[in-house]
């Protein structure tokens, strides 16, 4: 079972999904997720639903644990997808 983090600040939301796993997952992302050296941050209009897709068609089991913060998410300065 993958334990996943929605994330929603005041103006958006964002799925973490560890890189290696995206990787498995063969999904194009917008130019409006982000990512690091450990995680893909999948935005939550199009991308996390095209994540969450491709987990259900390749049978990764989830669980997806939702966070509110008050601040923009610390995602939004890392690198684009």
């Amino acid at each position: 079972m993958l334990n996943l983090t929605y994330t929603s600040d005041p103006s958006h939301g964002y799925l973490a999904v560890p890189i290696d796993t995206f990787r498995t997952l063969d999904v194009y992302l917008s130019e409006y997720s982000f990512r690091d050296a450990k995680f893909v941050y999948a935005e939550e209009d199009f991308d996390m639903p095209a994540i969450i897709a491709a987990m259900l068609e390749h049978s990764v089991g989830h669980y997806i644990r939702e966070v509110s913060i008050d601040t923009p998410h610390p995602c939004r300065t890392l690198r684009r997808c």
